[in-house]
């Protein structure tokens, strides 16, 4: 699975990033989520059915409390094409230069596609989020155990912090995974077509590395169970990777549209992908 789970012990800041959208989805007949043609064969869309009312009872926690990462979208946006610059612009020492990185921009029907997911309170991926936008859409999944309860003051200071501590996470992979990632891994993603979760020590780079990554949102779950406080943070994007597929191109192909004004190593909001 594209999950990751953290404890302070591991990281000076020991919290946890969480958000939640504001719009809830339609039930019933009107739900668009619910069209079988969105989701792999026997998988449930997430959204297809509503979240529980009460979330700590269905997750059997004391405490929970989700937080608007509205004002929070430029660091969660800048968290991510900082790193796809790197790419774009050649500056990652280990892996080649992308020949057409576009740039990310936020998504909100992928935030509350994403609220779906925090809320279960399990550091587990959904089977389906897609849209009729994004049909093969993404997911990284971050939890923090904070070993004790953290203040409400405390936990509002560190979110820009801990957005960049769950990007830097899930980037590092392609440096700190049992083995290095290489160039053949870029062109030809050594994933399981089976098992896409699973047997992959780079997955979480591998989504935040997709060229055509065009969205991303992020939704969160701050919770406490037994005196100590959890976070869980989500991000769905999209696109996934494929296994066998190449993650980005870095032979001579170049953006279409011409370059970002802010990160001109990537490639337009305008670059559309076949």
């Amino acid at each position: 699975m594209n999950v990751l789970i953290l404890f302070p012990a591991l990281l000076c800041a020991m919290y946890f990033l969480l958000a939640v959208a504001q719009e809830e989805i339609a039930t019933g007949p009107n739900n668009p989520y619910c069209l079988p043609q969105l989701c792999p064969r026997a998988k449930r869309h997430i959204a297809c059915e509503k979240p529980p009312a009460d979330v700590n009872k269905a997750c059997n926690i004391q405490k929970s409390e989700s937080v608007n990462l509205t004002k929070y979208v430029d660091n969660i946006l800048k968290a991510h094409n900082e790193y796809r610059q790197r790419l774009g612009n050649g500056r990652n020492m280990t892996l080649p230069r992308a020949a057409r990185m576009v740039v990310m921009q936020w998504s909100e029907e992928l935030a509350t596609l994403a609220s779906y997911n925090v809320r279960m309170c399990k550091a587990k991926h959904d089977d389906c989020h897609n849209t009729a936008n994004f049909k093969n859409s993404g997911q990284n999944i971050i939890m923090f155990n904070m070993t004790r309860l953290v203040e409400d003051d405390l936990m509002e200071k560190m979110y820009p912090q801990l957005i960049t501590i769950g990007a830097r996470t899930w980037w590092s992979e392609h440096l700190n995974s049992s083995r290095m990632m290489t160039a053949a891994d870029v062109e030809h993603n050594p994933c399981s077509a089976i098992k896409p979760y699973q047997h992959q020590s780079f997955r979480h780079f591998a989504v935040m590395a997709i060229e055509n990554n065009t969205h991303v949102g992020c939704a969160g779950l701050r919770y406490e169970s037994k005196d100590i406080s959890y976070f869980k943070l989500t991000c769905n994007y999209a696109e996934n990777y494929i296994c066998g597929r190449p993650i980005y191109h870095f032979r001579a192909v170049g953006c279409t549209t011409g370059a970002n004004a802010q990160y001109k190593a990537l490639c337009s909001k305008k670059e559309i992908f076949a």
